[in-house]
């Protein structure tokens, strides 16, 4: 965000009239967004970062391991 390049800050630390100021509908709440839970969350696409997508790729990346451990194991 330009604000952000100039003032040399992030975008948590704008105040909430300075966001205001960019768009009248920024609201506290704006700030929960920014979480890491809260973006993380946002990514639950296949391969994404929400915590269900990264549940359900250990599960898969476990049933892989397994399946060689077992295959290894017939071949022994």
């Amino acid at each position: 965000m330009q604000l952000c390049l100039e003032k040399g800050c992030e975008l948590p630390d704008l105040s909430l009239a300075e966001l205001r100021e960019l768009n009248p509908l920024f609201d506290q709440d704006f700030y929960s967004c920014l979480d890491l839970a809260s973006v993380l969350a946002l990514h639950d696409v296949q391969g994404g970062t929400a915590p269900a997508q990264v549940q359900r790729a250990i599960a898969e990346a476990k049933r892989r391991i397994e399946f060689i451990r077992e295959e290894a194991h017939a071949h022994a």
